[in-house]
């Protein structure tokens, strides 16, 4: 059976009413093999208001975005820098709800992506 470790929240707790979103993110190669876990640019928007959140993973893929306001979410984009060039992914699952005080994990997502393209 497989297993994933979550990532250690941050030291400071969230402030009051505000949340935690965690997850984890990691770019498998189609051809030639090989992957990225760090530095992955994770993008997501608070639908109401607008508001931006950004953050990256680190070298296991894990990223938290502390001090989250609760509301209607999108996870907009998973970017990251190959050979120079922006590589811009925008997951199919992307809607997710955050409620105040509590940590939402917004899962693991593996995205196969082909150097071809």
């Amino acid at each position: 059976p497989a297993c994933l470790l979550l990532p250690k929240p941050p030291p400071n707790p969230p402030e009051k009413e505000k949340s935690l979103i965690i997850g984890s993110c990691v770019f498998h190669w189609l051809r030639g093999g090989g992957e990225k876990k760090e530095k992955l640019k994770i993008t997501v928007e608070e639908l109401i208001s607008g508001t931006i959140y950004q953050t990256h993973t680190d070298n296991n893929g894990f990223y938290s975005i502390p001090n989250v306001s609760p509301g209607i979410y999108i996870l907009k984009s998973i970017q990251f820098l190959y050979q120079e060039v922006t590589v811009d992914h925008e997951p199919l699952m992307r809607l997710f709800i955050v409620s105040p005080g509590k940590v939402f994990y917004l899962g693991g997502f593996v995205v196969e992506a082909d150097t071809a393209d």
